[in-house]
C-alpha cells in the first residue's frame, strides 16, 4: 500500500463513520417511537419487543463499527504526527483529514502552491518510510 493509499483511508473511514452515524440516528429515532412510554399518551399501540431487541443490537453493532473506524483514523493521524517535520504533518493533516485544497494549504502554511506540491511529495516519501519502519517494528516484536 502506498502512502497516498494509506492516507486515502482517512477520507474513506470518515465517510463510513458519517454514514454509520446517520444509520444509528435512524435506529435511535425508531427506538424512541417503539419504546414504552409511561406518561398519559402512549407512543405505540403495540410493543414489539423482538423488533426493539434487534434495533438495540444493531445500534450496539454500529457503535462498535464507528469506534473501530475512529480508532483507525486516529492511528493514521498518529503516524502522520510522528513525522519529523512539522510542516509535513500539517500539510498531510490539512489535505487528507481536513480535505483542504492545495490553495488553502498554501495559505495556511504561507507558501506558494508549487512549494506545497514539493513538500507534499517529501511528506509522502517520509510517510512511506515511517510506515515501513512501523511494519518492521510490528514484525520484529511478534
Amino acid at each position: 500500500m502506498s502512502a497516498k493509499e494509506y492516507l486515502a483511508n482517512i477520507r474513506r473511514y470518515n465517510n463510513q463513520v458519517s454514514m454509520l452515524k446517520q444509520r444509528k440516528l435512524s435506529i435511535v429515532e425508531t427506538l424512541t417511537n417503539i419504546a414504552p412510554n409511561y406518561d398519559s399518551m402512549p407512543r405505540s399501540a403495540t410493543r414489539n419487543v423482538h423488533k426493539m431487541e434487534e434495533l438495540i443490537c444493531a445500534k450496539i453493532d454500529l457503535d462498535n463499527e464507528i469506534a473501530e473506524l475512529t480508532l483507525a483514523v486516529e492511528l493514521i493521524m498518529k503516524t502522520i504526527s510522528s513525522l519529523p517535520k512539522a510542516d509535513h504533518c500539517e500539510l498531510l493533516a490539512e489535505r487528507y483529514a481536513n480535505n483542504q485544497s492545495w490553495r488553502s494549504i498554501a495559505k495556511i502554511l504561507n507558501l506558494s502552491e508549487s512549494r506545497v506540491f514539493h513538500l507534499h511529495r517529501e511528506a509522502l516519501d517520509e510517510l512511506a518510510r515511517q510506515i515501513k519502519r512501523d511494519r518492521k517494528t510490528v514484525v520484529n516484536s511478534s
